[in-house]
């Protein structure tokens, strides 16, 4: 990665509409952590002092400052704004550590987002097409306009609902373990942990395809892949890429796409489709699907292009551990049942927990790891009583006077 001077956000990177609901919360989080909270919009770390007081974990600053190296996240909607600001305590800190330039991008609702992409360089080129809300253009249009008017280098991007739980790895492409070829743009991460069950690849077989950190043959590539995490360069390819894909999606084009063609015997949940329900997820194959059609290559002989790197459960640390969690974690009591299954070299947790489970799954996942502990405990109850809050029947059942107090450290 180039490395800068200047660790500082630059002021391109233009607030997008702020997001107003659950403010009092993000306000206290921010009070209550040291952290910058600008107005309504959240918890943002637009001008963010590296030496911001998160945590002890930031008193050893690294000299370098890459600062063309962007950590975005992306939340519509108040819920998952609310979940965003907890989950940016992590993200912020880690990138303060490392000099990186973290970019939130919190919006009302899906109207406030889709006023905001027309508007970017990224939205532009599509005109009136542009009418239609959709997780892969939440996600693209973010990532598009952080590298366009944001001048990012590169980009990490990571769910609204994840945490940075390992604040000791610097982002790279030289990952252990990650498969990377010279021509690489944008690294996935493929998802074969078996600990959760019917995850998007459980098979065993199908995990030992690329647990020595290749991307696999096709099927098990896209049907293990998880976009809860992406890193991707600022190149021609990688821009190409995200307009193929919303591309696709505006001319109706995913319609015809499916997984389950490429479903390798031993591989995935008996009837799981990544298409159309996990809707990046869908388009990121979808699109080598389309180009190698339209080149005349036959569906056997679709193969992971040279641009794609891939992290899988094999590298170290884990650049992504999904939680698929149902029902393990439904009251901070049961955070110890949750530290069981956690990797505790992961780098990024993502709660693909069910909406009623998802605070805790972010809250229990917080208190594990050493870089993010600090955070966790230094929530008030009024804090948490908010953050489970979130999800009423969630909080329903939360017994808000116990707080933290029993549980293992």
């Amino acid at each position: 990665m180039d490395m800068a001077d200047d660790g500082g956000l630059t002021g391109a990177l233009v607030p997008p509409k702020p997001a107003t609901s659950h403010a009092s919360l993000g306000r206290r989080l921010a009070a209550a952590l040291g952290v910058l909270y600008c107005g309504a919009v959240g918890l943002r770390a637009y001008g963010l002092p590296r030496a911001a007081p998160w945590s002890s974990a930031l008193e050893e600053q690294t000299t370098a400052a890459p600062a063309d190296v962007c950590l975005v996240s992306v939340a519509a909607g108040a819920e998952y704004v609310a979940m965003a600001q907890f989950a940016g305590l992590t993200k912020a800190g880690y990138a303060a550590k490392w000099g990186y330039r973290y970019a939130p991008y919190d919006f009302d609702d899906a109207d406030a987002f889709m006023d905001f992409c027309r508007a970017s360089e990224f939205g532009s080129q599509f005109g009136d097409a542009l009418d239609t809300f959709t997780v892969t253009l939440l996600k693209f249009c973010t990532m598009a306009h952080a590298l366009n008017e944001g001048g990012c280098a590169q980009v990490f991007v990571s769910d609204a609902d994840s945490l940075i739980t390992n604040w000791d790895q610097e982002l790279t492409w030289a990952w252990n373990g990650a498969h990377a070829s010279p021509q690489k743009h944008i690294m996935f991460t493929l998802v074969t942990d078996t600990t959760w069950g019917d995850g998007f690849c459980p098979g065993t077989a199908g995990a030992d395809k690329v647990a020595a950190g290749s991307c696999g043959d096709f099927g098990t590539f896209w049907n293990c892949l998880n976009t809860g995490t992406l890193l991707a360069d600022n190149s021609a390819y990688t821009l190409d890429f995200l307009a193929k894909s919303v591309r696709l999606q505006l001319d109706g084009r995913q319609a015809a796409c499916s997984t389950n063609p490429y479903l390798p015997d031993d591989v995935g949940a008996s009837g799981h489709d990544q298409c159309p329900d996990e809707d990046d997820q869908c388009v990121a194959g979808c699109v080598v699907v389309d180009e190698a059609t339209r080149t005349g290559v036959a569906a056997a002989d679709v193969a992971v292009p040279d641009e794609f790197a891939c992290a899988t459960a094999a590298t170290r640390p884990a650049m992504q551990e999904s939680l698929m969690v149902t029902e393990y974690i439904e009251r901070l009591d049961d955070c110890p049942e949750l530290k069981t299954r956690l990797d505790a070299d992961a780098f990024n947790v993502n709660c693909i927990a069910m909406d009623e489970y998802k605070a805790t799954c972010l809250l229990c996942a917080a208190d594990y790891f050493a870089s993010t502990r600090d955070i966790a405990r230094s929530l008030s109850q009024d804090d948490l009583d908010a953050i489970l809050a979130i999800y009423p029947r969630s909080y329903r059942d939360q017994s808000s006077s116990t707080g933290w107090d029993g549980l293992n450290s």
